[in-house]
């Protein structure tokens, strides 16, 4: 193998490295992209770092993990600059395994359409470009390719031709039959698995190989939106078994990882309701995705329309959410416009470039997204360092993270576009530095967590200083306030209490007043109605011509005798407010009273229907009998003078335990509801009353049952009159008359 670098090593340190390789004059771009990247540690280790050490309160164990992870990251991308062995040994059985890209040779036929047959002949023959690296050759149309095999005694039987990467869409592979004419198989990520010899993420061809003594020639037509990179491994059966079970495993690592660093923090994030942890969460989903995607794993299952739209989205999706991620140093609370304004573009730019991979143009999408992801990743380590000057702690992990990305996306991109030959560390230089980034990642928010938790205890500690502070001080206000507050507590209470019992007095009086003038107003009111139909008729009679007409005569008696009647009420009212006292009366037969009230009410109730039903024998009430007589008489009498002619008018009487109920019943028009509660008010009358009337009958009917220890109830009936209850109490059987003599007890 040929040196890249002449003469002794007398230097010590990193120092040595760098003068060594800063000596090779070659035009190799990996040794150059090499020499690169030595200067730039160079010069940050010795300048800006130093710097940063000297000026920042970074702790030393985090000094000694920010000096390991530039030593790491520099030896991780140092054999890209070492020259690949070129070997083609012819197989044997001593072989299980052998890498064919060198025995590859590569022809472009610049969109003509050809066939192995075509190749075959002289004029495309030598027109075939021998490959001494994997083949990337950037986007562009199909590309054939040759492959010759010299199969050795022992190395004939099953093989199994393992081409990749995973992403392209479409490779088929050619070779002869025994009729000496071509046939073809196709694998890929746009071919279903169906047509697959073996269902796994790269295309995997079984081959029967003969020994012969001259090449073998296969032919491979790649086509594919994706870049143009292939390589080739030819295995034996439990070789390849073998490989790819300490692949699956470390695949199973490197996704199981990425799995649970999203679903842990879309948990923390849901839970606590913090912002930062979800967009983590759905960053890493994207890069799972994406990787998930590139590396074939979801080729045996995944519908081909929707490779590269998903592709496309993971990637683009990843630039927002990347762009979020610098909340993770606290860009927003630094510079708030600058990281407003950057989210912005990043999600231009990222729904954009969804779009162009959703609607076909893959091969425009990817190196748009891959720009950008470069773009982004220098913006970012840019912010990253001037983050970490203003002293936050999670700014170096930050930077790290992106520091990688910013080593591993040119040769990514690079090795895409076929500016730099293929090999092994190319060909996983992606999945290597997307994992290396999120640990860089992961530590970066546990470091932030640990900041904002270290914050948030000294923000409490200050919190509780202050309050014990503020409250002994307003222990001692309060203690002074309440003083001052019970003294003139006590002060006002007096005065309340003085105020109360004089506005009591007045309220009673006022009362009183209002009482007095509105029993007078309406005292005036009656008086000026009902007095006035009577003496309107008694004057025309007086002054009426002539002799006096018999029922002229009869007019004037009946208005004298309304006249009479209303004096009379008023009398008995002032005679039974003025007694002022309850009834000590013997028992009195409830039938008697009854009687008389049937008897006091037969003329009025000549057009009605007067239905009055008997009282159990046996049933007395104790009280004044006239009274009794007369507020029974008054109820029926309201009962018939207020209904029209032909209503019914029924009188009940019945005993309920201790007292008897006395029920007058009519089935005229009733009342309405908000009057009920006036019908026993002196000198009140309904709106619709149309027969005369004092307004003072039931109210004695209610005073006279009061009095006599009863209460009176009034009620509308359904469908419609009017009842009247009146409950007294039972007399007590030591004042009930014996039956035998007549005599009182």
């Amino acid at each position: 193998m040929q040196k890249i670098w002449p003469g002794p090593i007398k230097e010590r340190g990193g120092k040595v490295l760098i003068r060594i390789l800063t000596r090779e004059k070659t035009r190799n771009f990996t040794n150059v992209y090499l020499l690169f990247t030595t200067r730039i540690f160079s010069y940050l280790y010795r300048k800006k770092i130093l710097k940063i050490y000297k000026n920042s309160q970074i702790h030393n164990s985090h000094k000694d993990v920010l000096k390991k992870l530039f030593l790491l990251l520099f030896f991780s991308f140092f054999p890209f600059g070492l020259p690949a062995a070129i070997a083609a040994p012819a197989l044997n059985e001593d072989i299980q395994q052998i890498d064919l890209t060198r025995m590859m040779s590569v022809f472009d036929p610049a969109g003509r359409t050809l066939s192995p047959e075509d190749l075959d002949a002289p004029t495309y023959r030598d027109q075939f470009k021998p490959l001494s690296a994997d083949l990337a050759a950037g986007f562009g149309g199909p590309l054939w390719l040759r492959i010759d095999l010299t199969v050795a005694h022992g190395g004939g039987g099953q093989w199994w031709l393992e081409f990749g990467p995973p992403y392209v869409n479409s490779v088929r592979l050619y070779s002869k039959d025994k009729n000496g004419s071509y046939s073809y198989k196709e694998a890929g990520s746009q071919v279903a698995p169906t047509m697959r010899d073996l269902a796994y993420r790269n295309p995997v061809f079984f081959l029967d190989l003969e020994e012969r003594q001259e090449p073998q020639h296969l032919y491979v037509l790649l086509q594919t939106k994706t870049t143009r990179a292939l390589f080739a491994t030819l295995w034996r059966p439990p070789a390849f078994a073998t490989s790819k079970l300490w692949e699956g495993l470390l695949f199973g690592i490197f996704f199981g990882g990425l799995i649970i660093t999203a679903l842990s923090n879309a948990i923390f994030g849901l839970y606590l309701k913090t912002r930062l942890y979800l967009v983590y969460a759905a960053y890493v989903f994207c890069s799972a995705l994406t990787q998930s995607l590139g590396m074939g794993f979801a080729a045996t299952w995944l519908p081909l329309s929707l490779f590269h739209p998903l592709v496309g989205m993971g990637m683009a999706l990843g630039i927002g959410f990347g762009a979020e991620m610098l909340r993770v140093a606290r860009a927003d609370l630094h510079y708030p416009r600058l990281f407003r304004d950057y989210v912005n573009i990043s999600w231009i730019l990222a729904i954009g470039a969804s779009l162009i991979a959703v609607s076909g143009a893959f091969q425009i999408a990817s190196p748009l997204i891959q720009a950008t992801y470069f773009a982004q990743a220098v913006f970012t380590c840019i912010i990253s360092y001037k983050l970490l000057r203003k002293g936050e702690a999670a700014a170096y992990y930050y930077l790290g993270a992106f520091l990688v990305q910013i080593l591993s996306a040119p040769v990514f991109i690079a090795h895409n576009a076929g500016l730099i030959e293929g090999n092994s560390i190319s060909r996983n230089i992606l999945p290597f530095s997307t994992y290396l980034h999120i640990i860089l990642m992961n530590l970066a928010v546990i470091r932030q967590v640990k900041t904002m938790r270290e914050e948030r205890k000294r923000a409490q500690d200050d919190l509780v200083r202050h309050l014990r502070h503020s409250e002994h001080s307003l222990e001692i206000k309060v203690a002074q306030r309440t003083r001052a507050l019970e003294s003139e507590i006590s002060r006002r209470r007096i005065i309340e209490q003085e105020l109360s019992v004089a506005h009591d007095k007045l309220t009673e009086a006022l009362k009183t007043e209002r009482e007095a003038w509105e029993s007078q107003r309406q005292f005036f009111l009656t008086v000026s109605h009902d007095f006035g139909a009577p003496l309107g008729i008694l004057e025309a009679g007086l002054h009426a011509p002539g002799p006096a007409h018999p029922r002229r005569q009869q007019q004037m008696q009946r208005a004298v005798a309304e006249l009479i009647d209303i004096v009379e009420q008023c009398l008995v009212i002032e005679r039974f407010e003025s007694s002022g006292a309850f009834f000590p009366k013997p028992a009195i037969p409830l039938q008697d009273i009854i009687d008389y009230a049937a008897k006091r009410t037969q003329r009025l109730a000549a057009e009605h229907s007067l239905l009055i039903q008997p009282a159990a024998p046996g049933l007395h009430v104790a009280g004044d009998e006239l009274w009794l007589q007369m507020m029974l008489a008054n109820v029926m009498t309201n009962a018939i003078v207020h209904t029209a002619p032909g209503t019914q008018v029924s009188l009940v009487a019945a005993q309920r335990l201790e007292w008897i109920d006395i029920v007058v019943r009519d089935n005229g028009e009733g009342m309405p509801e908000d009057e009920l509660a006036q019908l026993f008010t002196r000198f009140r009358r309904g709106r619709h009353a149309k027969a005369k009337g004092s307004g003072l009958g039931l109210y004695l009917v209610r005073q006279i049952a009061q009095r006599h220890g009863g209460v009176v109830e009034v009620a509308n009936i359904v469908p419609h009159g009017l009842e009247i209850r009146i409950s007294l109490p039972r007399a007590d059987a030591s004042r009930i008359p014996d039956a035998t003599n007549g005599g009182a007890a």
